[in-house]
């Protein structure tokens, strides 16, 4: 049963776009699909699929939001996505797009910024906001690492899996990227209060902690490590369920005191800026 619930995040690279280079592309004509399909579902059904750009060209989302859509489109987290209608978060969609094969992440993420100004009619703007936040940072003077914190190798280490359950199926060969804030170039594995990561960043990583663990504020990395690592973390996950079922937290440590211990990093309170996509007006999709 554990092991159906392990989550894959398979990529190529490291990606990351921040709102500066949305405004900077926005002056130049948007990139379109060449074909693309919008379908309202009538009802949710379980599971969903976040937008992936797979071989050839080909963009897929299953069962997504507009809030996700949007969040794809920019790269956003969920905090920074802010206004909208009430239908934002609860109907769902299918999409089936396709781009040129040699399009890439940003491309995609320009054509899905068109799609939602085209079909969704979305009309937006950017704000600054002063937050607070977590900073990031070595929780040791001599800048020693924690036994789950490694420098990544030039090949993908396999990951580590629960108590009890068995190692995932290697990553198919023709995978898709994801289109959020960053893909991974190595599988990865996430279940509630256990991350099991390869090859990835501090800012990748500081992203993981806010859009994963529910640390409750956005994470920026202030560490001064530089390079990928890998990383297992094992915690007592916050509001978490696996079928429905609570988890078991007893004698797990927080997030805070785990990142600290086993990575030998920390979390401290700041207070710092963070960009916000403001919807100022969303329509329902024509669909076809």
């Amino acid at each position: 049963m554990a092991s159906k619930t392990i989550t894959l995040i398979i990529g190529a690279v490291m990606l990351a776009f921040g709102l500066d280079a949305h405004a900077r592309q926005s002056a130049r004509a948007p990139a379109s699909f060449e074909v693309v399909s919008v379908k309202r579902l009538a009802s949710s059904r379980p599971g969903s699929m976040s937008p992936m750009l797979m071989p050839g060209g080909r963009v897929v989302a299953q069962n997504v939001t507009a809030r996700e859509l949007i969040r794809s489109a920019y790269a956003l987290e969920d905090s920074q996505v802010e206004g909208g209608p009430g239908w934002i978060g609860a109907d769902r969609f299918d999409i089936e797009a396709r781009a040129a094969a040699t399009a890439t992440p940003d491309d995609v993420r320009a054509m899905l910024r068109a799609l939602m100004k085209d079909r969704f009619s979305l009309e937006s703007h950017i704000e600054s906001k002063e937050t607070s936040i977590f900073a990031m940072i070595a929780s040791r003077s001599d800048g020693k690492l924690g036994a789950g914190l490694r420098r990544a190798g030039t090949a993908c280490a396999p990951i580590t899996p629960p108590p009890g359950a068995p190692a995932p199926p290697p990553p198919p060969p023709a995978s898709g990227l994801g289109l959020g804030g960053f893909a991974f170039r190595c599988p990865s594995a996430f279940l509630p209060g256990r991350f099991s990561i390869r090859a990835i960043d501090m800012r990748g990583f500081a992203t993981v902690l806010w859009r994963r663990a529910n640390v409750g504020r956005p994470v920026t990395d202030r560490t001064g490590l530089t390079g990928d690592f890998d990383i297992d973390l094992f915690y007592a996950p916050y509001g978490e369920n696996i079928n429905g079922a609570p988890i078991p937290t007893d004698g797990l440590p927080s997030i805070f005191t785990a990142v600290q211990e086993q990575l030998g990093l920390r979390l401290d309170s700041a207070r710092g800026p963070i960009d916000v996509l403001v919807i100022d007006r969303l329509s329902p999709p024509a669909e076809n």
